[in-house]
């Protein structure tokens, strides 16, 4: 879960940027669009794949033969269980809290994001209708800007009969024509569970930039001067307010920004050359992020007085009257023959290469048991590891 938290932030910021860098003066807003939204599912996916090359399997050691009466072995047999120590239980109801206050505070965003997507619903459903040029409106009698969610535009009955402004109606078909309010709708259930993230918050405000930009380019190719329109923007502005939450509206906090990329309406556009290098950038982190290249792992230890690497089924025998286990899930001290490490195809003592069927002396060491991957062992050990290797250590 924390790996998982990690990688999505990571990933997140890294888009953040990306996108502030490459994208955020472009004008080819339908690929804005598409950047931000893959922007922000892309980090919360990616790092649930658990892609992992081919390792090699272990097994725990188990007793294959006892070479001594089983009252001896059981005389020197002793199993332990580890017991939990009392920092591991705090921090399990430590981590029990938090994901109790993590769920309760998700479930009180689910509660208000069901609540707001009700009431526009019901708006929507129960307000007067009429028809501006081809174009249905829903008539309100709170004091508002006019915004759309999904498909309705909602204009203040008031502000409609008294003074209406086309180039606002017009701006209002642009977000219902080209679904704005699915994205936000989106990144607010998104929200819902990642509320926590900062990152989810700046992607939501570049989405509603990119939105207001899309708009008012639709605008100006409607036919409506830009000057004029400019100039509107300006006018409306002193008495604009925020749009809701969850609906596409006229935003004036974005006034700068807006009339910046107006003025630039008439510039040849440049390709979406930040395209060519997204994508590679995006096939990187993805790499970087799914796939989990497992590392060399130290998987226990043991004392023994040798150890023999059969030729007939190449396994690693270990031998000893008092044996010391702690490997995988054993932890036992016995006497006998004991074997667990499946087919060994290359066994490396103390940085040499065994011999088949020779006998190992280890007496009085403690023996350290490494896996290499199979990518691993071939980087280190060329073509002899392309199988894989089994590495033991052994220290006084």
């Amino acid at each position: 879960m924390i790996e998982y938290l990690i990688k999505s932030t990571l990933c997140l910021l890294f888009l953040y940027l990306v996108y502030v860098i490459m994208f955020r003066r472009s004008r080819n807003y339908h690929i804005n669009r598409v950047v931000l939204l893959f922007s922000v599912i892309f980090p919360l996916l990616a790092p649930l794949f658990k892609i992992t090359p081919a390792e090699i399997p272990v097994a725990d050691i188990q007793q294959v033969e006892v070479l001594y009466k089983i009252a001896s072995y059981q005389h020197y047999v002793q199993t332990s269980v580890p017991a939990k120590t009392l920092a591991t239980e705090n921090s399990t109801d430590l981590w029990r809290i938090v994901l109790i206050a993590y769920s309760i505070i998700c479930f009180v965003f689910l509660i208000r994001f069901a609540t707001n997507i009700s009431i526009l619903s019901i708006k929507a459903r129960k307000s007067d209708k009429t028809d501006h040029n081809g174009t249905k409106l829903t008539l309100i009698d709170e004091n508002i800007d006019p915004f759309t969610f999904m498909g309705y535009i909602f204009i203040n009955r008031t502000y409609y009969e008294r003074h209406v402004n086309e180039e606002m109606i017009v701006h209002e078909i642009a977000h219902k024509k080209q679904f704005h309010s699915a994205d936000i709708v989106l990144v607010e259930f998104i929200q819902v569970f990642f509320w926590f993230n900062p990152f989810i918050h700046l992607f939501k405000k570049l989405i509603r930039a990119n939105h207001e930009f899309l708009a008012d380019d639709y605008v100006i190719r409607s036919g409506i001067r830009q000057n004029d329109y400019s100039l509107k923007l300006l006018n409306h502005t002193v008495k604009s307010r925020q749009p809701l939450a969850f609906a596409s509206g006229f935003n004036h906090l974005l006034i700068n920004q807006r009339l910046t990329m107006l003025s630039k309406f008439n510039q040849k556009r440049r390709p979406a050359y930040q395209l060519a290098l997204f994508i590679p950038l995006i096939m990187v982190l993805f790499f970087t992020t799914a796939f989990k290249t497992t590392a060399a792992k130290t998987l226990g230890s043991f004392y023994a007085e040798r150890l023999v690497w059969s030729a007939e089924t190449k396994q690693v025998w270990i031998y000893g009257e008092k044996m010391i286990v702690k490997f995988g899930s054993n932890d036992f001290t016995g006497s006998g023959r004991f074997s667990g490490f499946g087919q060994v195809n290359l066994l490396v003592v103390d940085g040499k290469k065994a011999v088949l069927d020779s006998s190992i002396l280890v007496s009085g060491k403690k023996c350290e048991v490494i896996i290499l991957t199979k990518d691993e062992a071939a980087q280190k050990y060329g073509a002899d590891g392309r199988l894989g290797v089994i590495e033991i250590n052994t220290s006084r």
